[in-house]
């Protein structure tokens, strides 16, 4: 587990069904030690298991380990008798073909945050279309064979069906993930100012650091923006990975390049307590990735009471009320400058966002409804099986 909204997510989920009174397992491969799924943590029983199994091993092909590493908790509970009423899966869900056979009379739910297939660029297969093309199949089979499948959003779900048409409508359910309401909150800390416009994302090409960047850097020259404001890149690091890597390194480039250093800080891997003081200072959360299944983030903004803006495609179509709790912008630099200025230029109008936001997340997305959400789906499926 890495940490990002993912697993933070899967978490969550594991933490609710133990207080629903099951018994919970979270296997995973890697468990990071700063992982937290909150209150509730005692509860889960966490197994780390087939840490061998990595990219060194399947020829760095990514698909290919976590299907394997999943296979083989499959088969590790199998050779041990293990008594299992229900499996949850997420991120691949390949392993539900094996679990049917092994275990046929335990049912498999999943939770899909996106179709695997649907994350890769056509024009990346290339020469991996050996293992891709069968790989992919196996995925729409054992989407089709789960009990229950939930997804993320709406835009999951009709990506969901584009691969699988099949799928039976009783078997398919929209579980938006929450934020938990406790982060309203969060105060600014004495002496902070006020100032920062965050981008909070881990640093990869998809989450579209370099487009908030560019926006930002417009407004400075059309001196829209007064100097107090500040943009700050916030969101995991890891060095191991070359996206990651590559991605940084552009933005630091960009950063110098544009002569605007004093004005745009780039922060990895900040601690709890760094990133809450963050949320204190911030006044508007720029959020440019394109297509994104869901994204947590505006929700934690919009908690906060922290006007959004973010891209008129993919999940914020369905969380972020157009000119109610922020703005939705085409992936265009100059109509992101645009819609920060707007908000920014009027206090009044960005408090009434905020206030509009915070009401809206705790009606529609906060972590209390996806717990009973997930755990409707779980008895749902235990209900059927029985």
């Amino acid at each position: 587990m890495g940490i990002g909204g993912a697993e933070r997510l899967i978490g969550q989920a594991a933490v609710a069904c133990a207080r629903a009174g099951y018994d919970v397992t979270l296997y995973t491969r890697r468990l990071e030690l700063e992982f937290e799924m909150g209150d509730g943590r005692e509860l889960v029983k966490t197994k780390i298991i087939g840490r061998w199994i990595s990219p060194k091993v399947t020829f760095r092909l990514q698909l290919l380990t976590q299907v394997l590493w999943t296979l083989w908790v499959v088969f590790v509970l199998f050779v041990k008798r293990q008594k299992i009423d229900l499996f949850v899966s997420d991120l691949v869900p390949h392993a539900v073909l094996f679990t049917k056979r092994l275990f046929p009379r335990v049912n498999h739910v999943v939770y899909c945050h996106f179709p695997d297939q649907l994350l890769v660029r056509p024009e990346s297969i290339g020469r991996f279309e050996w293992y891709r093309g069968p790989m992919d199949r196996m995925e729409v089979r054992a989407l089709l064979a789960a009990d229950q499948v939930m997804v993320n959003s709406n835009f999951t779900q009709d990506a969901l069906l584009s691969i699988a048409p099949n799928m039976r409508p009783d078997a398919l359910e929209v579980v938006y993930p929450g934020a938990d309401e406790s982060l309203n909150r969060v105060s600014l800390r004495q002496g902070a100012e006020k100032n920062v416009i965050l981008h909070l994302s881990r640093f990869t090409a998809a989450k579209n650091h370099l487009l908030a960047l560019e926006a930002f850097d417009l407004s400075i020259r059309n001196g829209t923006f007064s100097s107090e404001f500040e943009l700050v890149l916030a969101g995991g690091y890891d060095g191991k990975v070359k996206d990651v890597k590559d991605t940084y390194a552009r933005l630091k480039s960009e950063i110098e390049k544009r002569d605007i250093a004093s004005r745009v800080h780039l922060l990895t891997n900040v601690s709890d307590q760094e990133l809450e003081e963050l949320w204190g200072r911030c006044v508007l959360l720029v959020y440019p990735p394109v297509n994104e299944h869901f994204g947590l983030v505006p929700i934690e903004a919009m908690m906060r009471g922290i006007p959004v803006v973010a891209l008129n495609s993919g999940g914020p179509l369905e969380t972020v009320d157009h000119g109610v709790t922020g703005m939705l912008c085409p992936p265009d630099h100059a109509a992101i400058s645009d819609a920060m200025v707007e908000i920014l230029t009027n206090e009044e109008n960005a408090r009434a966002m905020g206030a509009a936001g915070k009401e809206r997340a705790e009606r529609l997305f906060s972590l209390d409804a996806f717990n009973r959400g997930f755990v409707d789906q779980i008895e749902r499926t235990l209900a059927v099986k029985n």
